[in-house]
């Protein structure tokens, strides 16, 4: 019973619109041939008539929606901001923690997920959301590796790699703010917040970097 209700509807809903198309073609077609049927001087005055009210409507109406446009552009790039600005302080967090593992802060840094995630499903890009979860896959398995009971150069490596994927996440979280970043430029903003990176750990930082792209493009391919 129930289709046989849905499909008399879509007949209805069909009927009704053909009608309406119909209806507007004789129209459009009779207001065309009265058109034509008026002398020089009062098509000229119709048409001058008509682009003098139109015009300003036209203009306000395209004014209107650029305005309202723009207004919910800022009010997301506000909100967008707010939540980049959390994201910041949680990786200041986690590098506490990584170089601090009993650090109190651990619980507040549990907290601020929460909070950073509800808020990325609302504000951040598709992009940014994607990058999130490389980095965060990353970050995780580096520090798998570094607190491994080995040890020694595989647990310093495994620091630059989550170094690395702070990094790239950071880069997007510009790059969905309006900023340019340069390639060349890599390991610049996790040097503000690891503030003992010199010449050869940046070069650490962007081999590690490397080696990520290498494994994310493995995983798409």
């Amino acid at each position: 019973m129930r289709k046989i209700v849905q499909s008399l509807q879509v007949i209805a809903a069909l009927s009704l619109l053909g009608i309406f198309v119909i209806g507007a073609w004789y129209f459009a077609r009779g207001a065309i041939q009265w058109f034509g049927q008026l002398d020089t001087a009062t098509r000229t005055g119709i048409l001058t008539l008509f682009g003098v009210v139109s015009v300003p409507l036209i203009t306000f109406g395209t004014q209107l929606y650029v305005a309202k446009k723009q207004s919910r552009e800022e009010a997301i790039r506000d909100k967008r901001t707010a939540f980049y600005n959390k994201v910041v302080q949680l990786f200041i967090r986690m590098m506490a923690n990584v170089k601090e593992p009993q650090s109190p802060q651990l619980e507040d840094q549990k907290q601020m997920f929460h909070e950073v995630y509800a808020e990325m499903l609302t504000y951040a890009s598709p992009q940014f959301i994607k990058v999130w979860n490389q980095g965060m896959s990353a970050f995780r398995s580096a520090g798998a590796a570094a607190s491994s009971p080995q040890g020694g150069t595989g647990s310093d490596a495994a620091v630059f790699l989550q170094m690395a994927a702070f990094e790239s996440i950071l880069i997007e979280m510009r790059k969905d703010l309006g900023h340019k970043v340069k390639d060349d430029d890599f390991g610049q903003l996790i040097s503000i917040i690891v503030n003992d990176l010199d010449a050869e750990k940046q070069r650490l930082l962007k081999e590690a970097h490397k080696k990520q792209k290498r494994s994310w493009q493995a995983v798409v391919n």
